[in-house]
């Protein structure tokens, strides 16, 4: 996953003390681009949104795969017209697409389970705030499902962007295509100590409701 990237000196501090100061705030898009427009992906979306996702991985994401052969076979092996199709129209998650000028500017998905399993942005727009947009639609659609906490596996280029959108960083983990990643988690609804059902105050004290 990837938005805008981040040192990896981030990746060590979440695990190693304090956090690393976060980044300034991704500017506003450049008046000289157009404005993306965030919406629901569709079939028709699947070569464009392919062609995007290779691009992310193959240059957006080199900090994280260092243009090991291995590990950039294994992560585009399963990033195909087809089988972004495939994820597009499962009715086990929700696809969006951000569009600019009739143009495909960035992919994400959200499973029914509550993971975000894709969030990338084309390569010449990082910083547009494209990602943030992504993922903000990423969320409501979480919450219109009942979701009360998102999670995914951010790697050394992400870590830094979802640290700035509240999401709480938690174990290190390892991608299936062998990179080191850390796991991270979101509440979408506030926690609230849950009421014992007889109504009293724990102690079996009724409550004064007057």
């Amino acid at each position: 996953m990837h938005d805008t990237p981040t040192p990896l000196t981030a990746l060590r501090h979440v695990h190693g003390g304090p956090l690393a100061p976060p980044p300034s705030p991704s500017p506003s898009p450049s008046p000289h681009r157009p404005v993306a427009r965030v919406r629901p992906a569709r079939a028709a979306d699947a070569d464009a949104a392919c062609a995007l996702l290779r691009a992310s991985i193959t240059r957006a994401c080199a900090p994280d795969h260092a243009h090991d052969p291995g590990v950039l076979t294994g992560w585009l092996a399963n990033k195909t017209p087809s089988q972004v199709a495939a994820w597009i129209g499962s009715a086990a998650s929700h696809s969006l697409v951000a569009e600019a000028d009739g143009t495909i500017a960035g992919i994400a998905l959200v499973t029914r389970k509550g993971r975000i399993a894709l969030l990338h942005v084309d390569p010449d727009r990082q910083r547009d705030g494209i990602g943030s947009a992504l993922l903000a639609g990423l969320e409501r659609q979480a919450r219109a499902w009942g979701l009360a906490e998102l999670r995914t596996d951010a790697t050394r280029c992400a870590v830094g962007f979802f640290v700035r959108r509240g999401y709480r960083a938690g174990a290190p983990v390892r991608t299936a295509y062998g990179l080191d990643a850390v796991a991270f988690a979101k509440r979408l609804v506030p926690s609230y100590a849950r009421r014992p059902a007889c109504g009293c105050d724990g102690g079996g004290t009724p409550r004064d409701r007057s």
